[in-house]
């Protein structure tokens, strides 16, 4: 089995910032925004990263679109989210893969 490495960032990618499951707080999803932003990365994202639906970040489809156009997305180098937790898995039959 041969183990695939990911290309290292460079200044100036572009790195998506998604919301998969729970809806993150603001405070530390904005520093870790910043401190991309200090790295030289672009961070970017595709809708509002608070909007609450119950304890998740949006409904599974709103979710599971935000994640497939991250992935879609040809100038995003990285997918990062915000946060995980179950909610993720409420998505998975709607993932385009």
């Amino acid at each position: 089995m041969q183990i695939a490495f990911p290309k290292p960032l460079r200044t100036g990618d572009t790195v998506a910032i998604v919301c998969p499951a729970s809806t993150p707080r603001p405070e530390p999803l904005e520093r870790a925004i910043n401190r991309l932003r200090d790295l030289g990365l672009q961070a970017k994202n595709y809708r509002d990263l608070y909007t609450a639906n119950g304890y998740l970040c949006g409904t599974d489809a709103e979710r599971a679109d935000e994640l497939m156009k991250a992935f879609a997305d040809p100038v995003v180098k990285a997918v990062l989210p915000a946060r995980g937790g179950y909610g993720i898995t409420r998505m998975l039959d709607r993932l385009d893969y």
